[in-house]
């Protein structure tokens, strides 16, 4: 799916780049992406079973999306997050909408980091209640953050990023 003059590097963990030269608008670059995304979703067959895997794939364009390889891979981070969000297996081309949602997600990670020894997290218990005989069947355990400033962080602005960073 890639040329001679293409690059892939592993960067870490199940995360690589593939640096196109050659490439230099958006188009270009979305067409490799989906042909990336169907070798990938290609099933590998291991041992008499068959692998299954996808793709997200986040996209930045020299000069416009970064000038430096640095921003580069901070920004097509970004837009493979943005695939994850949307349902995976996808390719989002990085916007500057997404650098802002980079910087205030980023926020809330550190944030939540520091929230653990500042004690800013709550545990509530709510039980779960029978409606036919009204008895208490369990409980359920409700995570809440009191973030300074911020009053109470609704579940979904971090949940999300604590199960990410595997800060769960």
């Amino acid at each position: 799916s890639v040329r001679e003059s293409d690059t892939i590097a592993r960067l870490g963990g199940d995360e690589f780049a593939v640096l196109l030269p050659d490439v230099t608008d958006a188009a270009g670059a979305a067409l490799v992406a989906v042909e990336l995304g169907a070798a990938i979703a290609e099933p590998i067959l291991l041992d008499g079973l068959s692998l299954d895997t996808e793709a997200s794939i986040g996209i930045a364009l020299f000069p416009g999306d970064g000038d430096t390889a640095e921003l580069l891979l901070k920004n097509a981070d970004s837009a493979m997050y943005r695939a994850k969000e949307l349902g995976r297996n996808s390719y989002q081309l990085c916007t500057p909408a997404m650098n802002t949602r980079a910087a205030e997600r980023l926020s809330v990670e550190n944030a939540l980091r520091r929230a653990i020894d500042r004690e800013e997290l709550v545990l509530h218990y709510q039980p779960l209640v029978r409606l036919d005989t009204r008895e208490t069947a369990g409980m359920e355990a409700l995570l809440r953050w009191k973030r300074p400033g911020h009053g109470v962080v609704p579940p979904a602005t971090f949940i999300g990023i604590a199960e990410e960073t595997r800060m769960i």
